[in-house]
């Protein structure tokens, strides 16, 4: 019986999140793999094999009286197995959670770049406004308004090239007919591909680096913009306050390099097979063999306690270690993957309201400006695809 399916059915109905989200991750679900299931049957069946080593056991105690096992080596053989299976798993624990603090704080960096961005833009709005120049005074307005828009289609293209890149997906389109893939959203080499205008998506065709670090090129291109803004033509400087942004922006983007860095790492960096080899051998010595024996010397009066308990120890231990395969690598959609969609759902929302363009002057974002943040060229479609809260998603997006 597959015990943690039937209790994730129940919990789903009787209680609230974490138990009431079930056992899949969202890009699971959606992606509708079954590497749960396949798990389950396989520890499923492994557990079987101790019960019923264990019946037979309690068989021949109650009709042959064999000798009983030394019990000093089954204890010494659990404590073994234990101590392998909680470092095993503590070894799987650590790289996951060092892969969600590497995407948080990408995230935090880019949320930060939005701010430093706009206070820039607001710095260059007030120093247009002091122009008497007409003309100038619109160029110079104009140039504040295409700062916001240009580097929030930047900051999302950064992040949804990361989510790409750490999930190992296709650079370029596999389809036959992208363009028609693209309409319908399920391409997602093309959702990075469509956030490009028209030179950086040839550029994007000849590069050989990673997605991530293209895009970066392309944003410190734009801060770069941003500096120059900051003189005068003679050469002046026009405040401190722009020329300090332009600092701490670069400093945001080197911790957004590192952190990059440390999540490419962590994916092309496989966890030692050694440790699984060992753990198999000492499980099938272990666990099918001395524990279910030991278990029948001492209680061999019915069937069913010795069976139970056998079939429930080696289930749990097995479990264990399957659970700390799949979250060797917290980006590839697995049962514990990390929601990063969900990450960029939110980060969509902020960018939206950061760097917002108010035209109208009523003091609100404008309805086409946080509607690009939902469309994002590609971005809406993916989550329609990996996200079972998509319809949730979306609606918080656009609050």
């Amino acid at each position: 019986m597959p015990l943690v399916w039937c209790v994730s059915k129940v919990c789903r109905w009787v209680c609230d999140a974490p138990l009431g989200d079930g056992v899949y991750s969202d890009l699971a679900k959606k992606s509708k793999r079954t590497d749960f299931a396949w798990t389950e049957f396989t520890v499923t069946a492994a557990a079987s094999v101790t019960a019923g080593n264990a019946i037979w056991a309690i068989h021949e105690y109650r009709n042959n009286d064999p000798h009983k096992i030394d019990k000093t080596a089954v204890l010494l053989q659990g404590a073994l197995f234990t101590f392998l299976v909680t470092f095993r798993a503590g070894q799987s624990y650590n790289r996951w959670f060092e892969g969600r603090g590497h995407m948080g704080r990408i995230h935090a960096s880019i949320r930060a770049l939005s701010l430093y961005v706009n206070g820039a833009a607001a710095t260059l709005e007030l120093v247009a406004e002091a122009e008497s120049d007409e003309s100038l005074k619109k160029d110079q307005m104009k140039e504040c308004k295409f700062l916001r828009q240009d580097t929030k289609r930047l900051l999302t293209a950064l992040f949804r090239a990361c989510i790409l890149h750490v999930r190992e997906k296709p650079k370029f389109c596999e389809c036959k007919e992208p363009e028609k893939c693209a309409e319908k959203g399920k391409c997602q080499a093309q959702s990075l591909i469509q956030l490009l205008n028209t030179e950086e998506q040839k550029n994007y065709q000849n590069s050989v680096g990673t997605r991530p670090m293209f895009v970066l090129q392309l944003l410190i291109g734009r801060l770069a913009r941003l500096n120059s803004s900051s003189e005068s033509a003679d050469g002046q400087k026009k405040g401190t306050d722009l020329e300090s942004d332009y600092r701490m922006s670069l400093q945001e983007v080197g911790q957004i390099v590192t952190s990059f860095n440390g999540a490419d790492k962590l994916v092309n960096t496989p966890s030692p097979n050694f440790y699984l080899y060992l753990l198999f051998l000492v499980y099938v010595y272990w666990g099918w063999g001395m524990l279910p024996w030991c278990l029948a010397s001492y209680n061999h009066d019915n069937y069913w306690q010795s069976t139970v308990e056998g079939f429930l120890i080696s289930y749990t231990f097995c479990f264990l270690v399957t659970l700390a395969i799949d979250m060797d690598n917290p980006f590839d959609g697995g049962m514990v993957d990390l929601p990063l969609e969900k990450y960029e759902a939110g980060l969509l929302k902020d960018l939206a309201v950061v760097l917002g363009i108010d035209t109208d002057g009523d003091g609100t974002i404008d309805e086409e400006v946080t509607h690009e943040s939902n469309q994002a060229v590609g971005v809406k479609s993916d989550l329609e695809v990996i996200s079972p809260r998509s319809d949730v998603v979306k609606k918080e997006a656009r609050a």
